[in-house]
């Protein structure tokens, strides 16, 4: 009696499982519908071959959520990915992955350019809240190879930069053009 118990639990557990992963409105096959996954995220948008195709909204269980382009149950092309603290990208994704676009902060910090991999690296512009604007190579999200500082006083700084730091040699350029050589 108590393997039969057992086996009905184990049934009816796995039962509640897939039952909840479903088409819950709309066509969901090859069209336009609403579908709940069983982790708790939802997407609503279009279908083709039973997949998320097309423009849709994808809702996730954390707060997160995305608008935009999906092809094949996957991000790609124009969208818009919103966090529940209140950063934003906007922007283009491949494969699943951001690509190029705009990344913006809560504190109002914002960083236009390349992704790889999901992560800021390539050429871009970091601006931040404070009026500080560096433009150039990054990686993992540092400031990495050569690149400019603009400050809100009117001077920049010109050179090569390791993991967000000054390397080697730059120069300092002030208002009116003075120019003074950094060294290392």
């Amino acid at each position: 009696m108590k393997k039969y118990f057992v086996l009905i639990v184990i049934l009816y557990c796995f039962s509640v499982v897939v039952v909840s992963a479903e088409c819950i409105k709309g066509d969901c096959k090859n069209g336009i519908g609403t579908y709940a996954f069983p982790d708790g995220n939802t997407y609503e948008g279009e279908f083709k071959d039973e997949k998320m195709n097309g423009t849709g909204k994808q809702t996730f269980k954390d707060g997160r959520r995305y608008t935009g382009s999906i092809m094949d149950n996957k991000r790609h092309g124009k969208g818009i990915f919103e966090f529940p603290d209140g950063s934003k990208f906007e922007g283009e994704f491949a494969d699943d992955k951001r690509l190029k676009g705009t990344f913006t902060w809560p504190n109002g910090d914002k960083y236009e350019g390349e992704f790889k991999g999901d992560t800021i690296t390539g050429t871009g512009v970091y601006t931040y809240s404070n009026g500080t604007r560096y433009e150039g190579e990054l990686k993992d999200g540092k400031q990495d190879g050569k690149g400019t500082i603009y400050y809100p006083d009117g001077k920049k700084y010109v050179g090569q930069f390791k993991d967000n730091k000054k390397v080697d040699q730059g120069k300092m350029i002030y208002p009116g053009g003075v120019e003074k050589e950094i060294k290392r």
